[in-house]
């Protein structure tokens, strides 16, 4: 049972991982993208 228990906990925390890995990545393309328009409009 501690087994089963250990090993739902991994998965959870690689899928936890994964949701911040692509937020971030996701952030950071938006920013990527937009980063011309603030620009544009701070100039």
């Amino acid at each position: 049972m501690p087994k089963l228990l250990w090993r739902i906990g991994a998965v959870m925390l690689l899928m936890c991982g994964g949701f911040i890995f692509l937020f971030i990545a996701a952030s950071q393309m938006m920013v990527q993208q937009y980063k011309p328009f603030f620009r544009r409009e701070s100039a």
